[in-house]
């Protein structure tokens, strides 16, 4: 009897334990929402490229939280997610359609990228500036410590949207700024990220309104660094690549000496590539390349070619130390 008794203490106990372990890994993680429209959901491929992004340079402690699951991305993703197709700003603001959303998905942060079809619904700037404001409070109102990323968002092309869409964006996204200064606290920080300044709405979307692969990319290259920017804590990230003798390799993040496989690559161990001799080593972002009398960054992960990092086009290391004198690395 006292054996039998003790089993199923032993079990119980061990219950508790696993129960605590999967409550502080729940705990551990960021929950991050993407909220907006089609361009976020449908498919958004821009949060596959982004979770990638994330992944890669080992912010891992990350889960996308929504109450919808956006597939259809060729790359492997946390696919969960508030990208409502058709939705207005106004119409969430109005209809308290976000806090039903908030209360099922606990986020930390929200990246949101919404005012797309309130433009095409002519409705005022005025208009879609109090919607924000009234989501900016539901947030608060679930998380008083809410992260908020909010873009200033992708232009469209008035020749296969609407006659007064590109003019209604510039007008949205010029008064992003002032508005989340009047709203941005120390415990919940509103950050604007700017993802119309060098998006082509003709080359980077296939009907003037929504993204290519190519401009899904270019908008999470730029949600990353305000991503980053937050999470930074949450795990030990490197985005260095190493030059090894003339080759590039990225840097490993889970260890920091020899050689590793992560993310399906060779990686070098962070100890390792500082010993080598300059130019060989990490590749600092400090750097720039003189491509023939034009400065450009050099990029940090594009390892041939030109890159588009940080909102700005960049030059490989190797293709910018390749150039003759004087031009090349500076």
């Amino acid at each position: 009897m006292r054996v039998k008794h003790s089993l199923i203490k032993l079990t119980m106990l061990c219950m508790v334990a696993a129960s605590i372990g999967l409550s502080n890994f729940a705990v551990s993680a960021t929950k991050i929402m993407p909220l907006g429209d089609s361009i976020t959901g449908s498919p958004g491929c821009w949060r596959a490229y982004l979770w990638q992004k994330l992944q890669q340079n080992g912010y891992r402690d990350i889960d996308f939280v929504g109450t919808l699951n956006g597939n259809g991305c060729s790359v492997s993703h946390d696919s969960n997610n508030e990208g409502h197709g058709g939705y207005l700003a106004t119409n969430i603001a109005s209809q308290n359609q976000l806090v039903g959303w908030l209360s099922a998905t606990r986020p930390d942060v929200v990246l949101m990228h919404l005012g797309t079809n309130d433009v095409w619904s002519s409705r005022p700037t005025a208009s879609i500036l109090n919607a924000f404001t009234t989501l900016v409070q539901q947030m608060r109102n679930s998380n008083p410590n809410m992260k908020i990323i909010v873009a200033k968002i992708i232009p469209m092309d008035s020749s296969r949207s609407c006659a007064s869409c590109a003019n209604g964006v510039v007008a949205l996204n010029n008064s992003l700024q002032n508005w989340a200064n009047g709203l941005t606290t120390s415990n919940s920080p509103i950050t604007i990220v700017d993802q119309w300044t060098g998006f082509n709405s003709t080359a980077d979307t296939f009907d003037g309104v929504h993204p290519t692969d190519a401009g899904h990319q270019k908008i999470a290259n730029n949600w990353y660094p305000a991503v980053a920017s937050v999470l930074t804590g949450t795990s030990n990230p490197t985005v260095q690549n190493c030059n090894w003798n003339g080759t590039i390799f990225p840097i490993c993040v889970n260890q920091s000496t020899g050689w590793g496989w992560e993310n399906n690559k060779s990686c070098v161990g962070r100890t390792d590539c500082s010993n080598l001799v300059n130019p060989n080593g990490p590749m600092t972002s400090s750097q720039q390349c003189n491509w023939y009398g034009t400065t450009f960054p050099l990029c940090t992960n594009t390892t041939a070619g030109w890159g588009w990092e940080n909102n700005k086009s960049c030059v490989a290391r190797v293709d910018c130390a390749g150039l003759p004198a004087p031009y090349g690395i500076k």
